[in-house]
C-alpha cells in the first residue's frame, strides 16, 4: 500500500466538502456533476432529507444492484458521513422492487442504525428520476423548473455514495468504478471493476470479445446513453455501463428512442403532471432486455394524427378553391 494515502480529517462540514472534492467524485449515476457542489460548497444547504438514489430503472444495467449486494456498508457509512457533516436526520435508500436481494442486504446491515430506511420501488422506468424519486420516497413534489434542494432533498446515486464512504475510510480517490458490460453482442455479459481512463475496447475483451460485429454500442443504458463512435474511447468517470447490441437489440433501440420521446419531455414536468398525461393518453409497453418500459406518450400515434389533421385541412382548402372558381 503507499504509505501517501491516507484517510482525510474530517472534524466539521467544511473539512467534509474539502475532502469531498479532493477525492474527485462526481454523480456516478451518469450525470457527473460534481458531488462536492451538490452537497453545497458555496454555502451550508438547508437540507431536510438525503435521498439514496438505488432505482437503477434503465434496462441492462446492474452495477448498482451488484454494489447494494457486494458492499452494502460502504453505502451506509457514506450516507452517516454526509448526515453528519450536513446535519440531516433523515435517509431513504430507494430502491426498485425487482432487486429485493439488495433490499434485504441493505436492510440486514442497517438493523440498529437509526435515521436511515430502505423503501422498496415499483419498477418501472423512470423510476431513478429525480423527480419521480423524490416524490415516492418522501411525498414531496419538485416544481417545474424546480430542483431538488427547493424541497429540502438532495439526491445522490448509491455509487456515488459508496465512493464518499471509501474515499473518507481509505483515502483512496476516485480511480476506478464499477461498470456494467452487457448487450447481445457481448460474450461474456458481466459487471466489472475498471480503472478510470481504460479503452473501451479493453474491457469488452476482459469480457471475452463480441460475439459478432457489434450493431451499436453505447456508453450507459438504452434509454439515456450515448452511441459511442470508436471502442478506443475510455471509461470516464460518469461511466455507469457500456453496450454492445447486436442487429435485433438495435433494431428496438431505435423504436425505443422514438417512443421515448415524450418521457424526456416530460422531465421538465412535475410527478402529478407526468402521471395525469400518462393516464390520459395510449401507453405503448416495449420490452428491451430485461425491463418493462411505459412511456408516457406514443409519440408515433401523435405523429399520425397530427400528419392526417394536416391532409384533412389541405383536402378542405382544395374544395375550397375549386367551389370558389367555379362560380
Amino acid at each position: 500500500a503507499d504509505p501517501s494515502i491516507q484517510p482525510p480529517t474530517v472534524n466539521n462540514r467544511d473539512d467534509f466538502i474539502a475532502a469531498v472534492k479532493k477525492s474527485g467524485i462526481v454523480g456516478l449515476g451518469g450525470a457527473g456533476f460534481p458531488t462536492y457542489v451538490k452537497l453545497g460548497a458555496d454555502k451550508p444547504l438547508e437540507i431536510e432529507e438525503l435521498v439514496i438514489n438505488g432505482a437503477e430503472c434503465e434496462p441492462f444495467l446492474t452495477n448498482d444492484h451488484a454494489l447494494m449486494l457486494a458492499c452494502p456498508d460502504e453505502i451506509i457509512e457514506g450516507v452517516k458521513y454526509i448526515m453528519r457533516a450536513t446535519g440531516v436526520n433523515r435517509a431513504v435508500i430507494g430502491v426498485e422492487d425487482n432487486k429485493r436481494d439488495a433490499i434485504c442486504n441493505l436492510e440486514k446491515h442497517l438493523e440498529g442504525e437509526s435515521g436511515i430506511s430502505v423503501m422498496p420501488l415499483k419498477t418501472k422506468y423512470p423510476q431513478g428520476g429525480e423527480k419521480v424519486l423524490v416524490y415516492h420516497t418522501t411525498g414531496k413534489v419538485i416544481g417545474e423548473g424546480k430542483l431538488p434542494i427547493d424541497v429540502g432533498c438532495v439526491v445522490c446515486n448509491c455509487s456515488t455514495i459508496a465512493a464518499i464512504g471509501k474515499y473518507l475510510k481509505t483515502g483512496m480517490p476516485l480511480v476506478e468504478r464499477c461498470i456494467t458490460v452487457d448487450g447481445g453482442a457481448v460474450k461474456e455479459p458481466k459487471n466489472v471493476i475498471v480503472p478510470i481512463g481504460t479503452s473501451i475496447k479493453d474491457v469488452f475483451e476482459f469480457c471475452g470479445g463480441f460475439l459478432g460485429d457489434p450493431a451499436k454500442v453505447l456508453y450507459g443504458g438504452p434509454m439515456m446513453g450515448i452511441a459511442i463512435y470508436s471502442v478506443d474511447d475510455p471509461i470516464l468517470k460518469n461511466t455507469n455501463a457500456i453496450l454492445a447490441f447486436n442487429e435485433k437489440e438495435s433494431k428496438e433501440y431505435k423504436t425505443l428512442k422514438t417512443k421515448s420521446y415524450e418521457v424526456n419531455v416530460n422531465k421538465g414536468l412535475t410527478v402529478n403532471q407526468q402521471e395525469d398525461k400518462s393516464k390520459n393518453n395510449d401507453i405503448r409497453h416495449i420490452k428491451l432486455g430485461n425491463k418493462d418500459l411505459q412511456p408516457a406518450y406514443n409519440f408515433c400515434i401523435f405523429s399520425i394524427w397530427y400528419w392526417l389533421m394536416y391532409i384533412f385541412i389541405a383536402i378542405l382548402f382544395v374544395a375550397f378553391v375549386y367551389q370558389f372558381n367555379k362560380h
